[in-house]
């Protein structure tokens, strides 16, 4: 690395990184190289539910690691919402061309990428899958659906949308 700006890391004095924005992605193991001989010693790394290609790649390379549950949350207006979050996902990139209609919380809605923008609409036609309450929260943001792809009610890489509240209960 040449001493030029590649993003940001936020750390905690026990070593905890809370937060870890990178330019470049495939840089992410330098830098946790590098915090890594800063520090000495060991230290805790953590992953959005959203950030499936993080977490694969740290499943990789980590000693150890721990799931923890942050769906803490309760949708009261899924189409905005699931708006906003698709729109999140499509902008990261990877968002495939499809489909899909979600029931959540009795209300079915149409999701559609084309091009790589996406479209949320309310809809009467068949769901794909229907969830309620939590379930729905944890299939459509949840960590379960990042590690369990047998989890993700679709047949495309759009689950989990990203949303997350780092340590939610504790506001």
């Amino acid at each position: 690395m040449d001493g030029s700006f590649v993003g940001y890391l936020l750390a905690c004095d026990d070593g905890t990184i809370l937060e870890l924005v990178l330019q470049n992605e495939p840089i992410r193991d330098t830098v946790l190289k590098a915090w890594s001989t800063l520090r000495g010693d060991a230290f805790t790394v953590s992953a959005h539910p959203y950030q499936v290609d993080r977490i694969e790649a740290w499943l990789a390379t980590c000693d150890n690691y721990s799931v923890e549950n942050q769906e803490m949350i309760r949708v009261f207006h899924w189409l905005p919402v699931l708006r906003a979050a698709m729109a999140l996902r499509c902008a990261e990139g990877n968002c495939q061309f499809g489909n899909a209609v979600l029931e959540l919380d009795g209300k079915k809605f149409s999701i559609t990428v084309n091009n790589g923008k996406s479209t949320v609409v309310e809809t009467d036609t068949p769901a794909d899958a229907s969830f309620e309450g939590i379930e729905a929260i944890r299939r459509v943001f949840g960590m379960g659906t990042a590690l369990c792809r047998s989890l993700n009610p679709l047949k495309n890489n759009w689950l989990p949308l990203p949303f997350s509240v780092s340590a939610s209960d504790k506001f």
